[in-house]
C-alpha cells in the first residue's frame, strides 16, 4: 500500500513536530505492506497512491501559489481510486497567508474520511460534512521518543539553579500577543506560583544586532516586573534538556486563547503533570473528560482559579493518574495500529466498491 502523507517538509523526520514520524515508524516496525512518502513533487507526478493523507493541507500551499490546480489533482486521483484522508489538527492554517488558508478550504470538502483527535471537532465537522466518514483516533503520546522516567525535582532545581516551589510549564512558541498577555495575567495573579516559559521571548542566536539587544532588554524588564516569570529565551528546547523542564514542573499550562488540539496536553499528561488549558476546542473537552482544569481565556479570575485548583490537585495524585491514563489509552503502538487499520479498511472497501461498478 502506498500512502502519500502531506506535511510541511518532504520527509517526516525533518518535521519539527514528532507526531507524524513516530506514527510512521511504529507502523513500519510491525507491518511490511505499507510505504510512506511525503516528497511533494511525487504527489503531482505519480498516480498510484492508495491513500493520500493530509496532516497539514498548507503543506502544498507553495504549489497553489505557483498556479497548480490542487482541487483538480485531488479529483483526478479520486477518480483513479485513491482514498483521501485528513487528520483535523487545525480548522484552518495558523498562518495568515492567502495560499495556506485556501489550501484548507480546498482540501477539507474533498476528503473521504476525517480523523479527529477528540470529540469536539468530530461533532463540529460532522455537521459541516455529513456525507464523509468521521473517525476518532486520539493524539498519541511520544513514548517511543521520550521516556516517562524523569530526573527528580531536586535534580531539576539544581540544574536550573532554582529554589523549591510550585512550577508551571508553558511550552510552545507565542503565536499572538493575546497569549503573552494571558501568561502575564497568570503570573500577576498567582504570585506564589512560578511560570516557566522558555519561549516567552525568543532571543536570536548569532552576532549581536538591534533585535538581539531589544529582546535582551525585554527579558530583563519582564524578570524585574514579574519575578515569578522564568524566561530562558530559547527558541528550541533540546531532547536532552526537555526532561529537566518536565521534572521541574508539576503543571502544564496551555497558554492558547483559541485552540483546537495541543500536543502539549498529551505530552504533559504522559509526563505526569496536572493540566490547565482553555475551555475551547478539543482541548477543553479533553481536559474536562479527564478531570483536569479549564479556564475562560478572557477572564483573568478564571485563569488564576484554574491554576490554584491545579496546585491542590498535585497532592491528590492527578498527575500520576494522567500518566497512567495516557499510557494505557494513547500509547504509540495502540494509536498507530488504529491508523494502520483505517488505511487497510479504507483500501479494502474501495476495492470492493470498484469491483461492484
Amino acid at each position: 500500500m502506498k500512502v502519500f502523507v502531506v506535511i510541511n517538509e518532504n520527509n517526516a523526520h525533518d518535521e519539527g513536530n514528532p507526531y507524524v514520524p513516530t506514527l510512521e515508524d511504529s507502523i513500519r516496525e510491525r507491518y511490511d505492506d505499507i510505504e510512506f512518502v511525503s516528497q511533494k513533487n511525487l504527489f503531482w507526478e505519480q498516480d498510484d497512491w492508495d491513500v493520500v493523507h493530509f496532516m497539514w493541507p498548507d503543506g502544498l500551499s507553495e504549489y497553489l501559489k505557483n498556479g497548480f490546480d490542487l482541487e483538480g489533482r485531488i479529483n483526478y486521483l479520486k477518480n483513479r481510486g485513491t482514498i483521501f484522508i485528513a487528520t483535523i489538527h487545525n480548522l484552518k492554517s495558523h498562518f495568515d497567508d492567502e495560499y495556506r488558508l485556501r489550501a484548507y478550504d480546498i482540501v477539507y470538502p474533498l476528503m473521504d474520511i476525517m480523523i479527529h483527535l477528540w470529540s469536539q471537532s468530530k461533532e463540529y465537522m460532522q455537521k459541516s460534512f455529513p456525507k464523509m466518514e468521521h473517525v476518532l483516533i486520539p493524539h498519541h503520546i511520544y513514548d517511543t521518543k521520550y521516556s516517562n522516567i524523569l530526573p527528580s525535582k531536586k535534580e531539576a532545581l539544581k540544574y536550573f539553579n532554582l529554589k523549591n516551589g510550585t512550577y508551571v510549564l508553558s511550552f510552545g512558541g507565542i503565536r499572538k500577543q493575546s497569549e503573552r498577555k494571558l501568561i502575564i495575567s497568570a503570573a500577576k495573579n498567582c504570585r506564589d506560583v512560578n511560570f516557566v516559559v522558555p519561549r516567552f521571548i525568543d532571543i536570536p542566536q548569532g552576532k549581536i544586532n538591534i533585535r538581539w539587544i531589544k529582546q535582551r532588554l525585554k527579558k530583563v524588564y519582564y524578570k524585574l516586573r514579574y519575578p515569578n516569570l522564568i524566561i530562558s529565551g530559547n527558541s528550541f528546547i533540546s531532547d536532552e534538556e526537555l526532561p529537566m523542564y518536565y521534572a521541574l514542573c508539576d503543571i502544564s499550562f496551555i497558554q492558547r486563547v483559541q485552540i483546537l488540539n495541543s500536543g502539549n496536553v498529551i505530552m504533559g499528561m504522559y509526563m505526569g503533570h496536572v493540566i490547565v488549558g482553555p475551555r475551547d476546542g478539543n482541548v477543553g473537552i479533553l481536559l474536562q473528560d479527564t478531570c483536569n482544569y479549564t479556564f475562560d481565556p478572557l477572564d483573568e479570575n478564571s485563569v488564576a482559579s484554574a491554576i490554584y485548583d491545579a496546585t491542590k490537585a498535585i497532592n491528590q495524585n492527578l498527575g500520576a493518574k494522567n500518566k497512567e491514563y495516557s499510557m494505557r489509552f494513547w500509547n504509540t503502538k495502540k494509536i498507530s495500529d488504529e491508523l494502520y487499520d483505517l488505511y487497510k479498511l479504507s483500501n479494502i472497501n474501495n476495492i470492493k466498491k470498484e469491483s461492484k461498478q
